[in-house]
């Protein structure tokens, strides 16, 4: 029962891990399965049986500690005990140029764990954000949109619940009532330069107002990448008006069996009047044919926003696996 590194990451136990662990972890399961060996790495810890119970997943610039946590107290977690070894692990894990640590990610009790041992290797952190883990309900339990607070009537079904990969789409402008049209990208369909432009704009302010860790100057070109990145491999949804597009939303993270949400944003001006419970609905809709379970993370703080998500038909994971943290270097 010691930590090892996992030389061979498409062990089938490494994916059924994720797999089974998914619902604290879909962001990280999406970049296993883009997992590149020569900057990812992964440390495992089997129990008695050679069961994997615990992974530490390094990917890109993020730290991922995840606990299979099951049997085991939240106090009581034998993966997590010996600080010793996991300190020498993240040691190795982080003294290559190309793992730059930038942020840590999970279970707020294993990341306020991570938090202690790379402070105690010198890494300053920057800020932290405390969310809660909320899951939409599974198809047969899902409320009907169609008459619930304005919710916008779905149209067409343009997922066939393939892989995900697969799907594209060439759904068509939605006009609807208030002088909203609403536009899907994802894929093949993808916005002109004014579109982009614009949608460019929505993304950088999300990023300032939600993102950005506490002191950090904005990135523009990290902002293109990670729009040009949502573009392709996600499926995002905006709300025009008046000519100019004001709020969108989008995935964010396609793991085996669950979908993540992220990226919600309306323009200031445009607050307080539905649109992001109208366009939140719309997207659900749109999601429903993968037959997979929706997931997002909200600020404990941020009580309209939980609200929102609350009308709409989400649900809390209960603690601990539904408390998140988030700690930038």
């Amino acid at each position: 029962m010691a930590w090892e590194r996992i030389q061979n990451w498409q062990e089938s136990d490494v994916g059924r891990f994720f797999a089974e662990q998914e619902i604290q972890c879909v962001a990280a399961s999406f970049r296993f399965q883009h997992f590149n060996p020569a900057r990812d790495t992964l440390w495992g810890w089997r129990d008695t049986e050679g069961r994997l119970r615990a992974l530490l997943f390094f990917s890109g610039s993020i730290l991922h500690p995840l606990l299979d946590m099951s049997g085991f107290t939240e106090k009581e977690a034998p993966p997590f005990t010996n600080r010793n070894a996991l300190r020498s692990i993240i040691k190795k894990m982080t003294q290559r140029p190309c793992r730059r640590l930038r942020s840590i990610q999970g279970n707020s009790l294993l990341t306020t764990l991570c938090d202690e041992l790379v402070t105690a290797l010198g890494f300053s952190q920057k800020d932290t954000q405390e969310y809660l883990l909320m899951r939409f309900p599974f198809p047969h339990d899902r409320p009907d949109f169609t008459n619930e607070g304005g919710a916008l009537s779905r149209s067409t079904d343009f997922f066939a619940g393939k892989e995900d990969k697969s799907m594209k789409t060439t759904q068509s402008p939605e006009k609807h009532p208030r002088g909203e049209t609403l536009h899907f990208f994802w894929g093949t369909t993808q916005p002109d330069r004014r579109f982009y432009n614009e949608l460019y704009e929505l993304q950088a302010a999300y990023e300032q107002e939600e993102v950005l860790p506490r002191g950090s100057p904005f990135d523009a070109a990290s902002c293109r990448w990670t729009l040009d990145s949502i573009l392709k491999h996600h499926l995002l949804i905006t709300v025009e008006r008046d000519g100019a597009l004001i709020a969108k939303a989008n995935t964010n993270a396609w793991g085996v069996h669950h979908v993540q949400i992220g990226g919600v944003y309306v323009r200031p001006p445009y607050r307080n009047q539905g649109i992001a419970g109208r366009m939140l609905a719309r997207l659900i809709e749109e999601l429903q044919g993968q037959q997979k379970t929706l997931t997002l993370f909200v600020k404990k703080g941020n009580s309209p926003a939980r609200k929102l998500y609350e009308k709409l038909g989400f649900t809390y994971v209960a603690p601990p696996m539904g408390e998140y943290r988030i700690s930038y270097y």
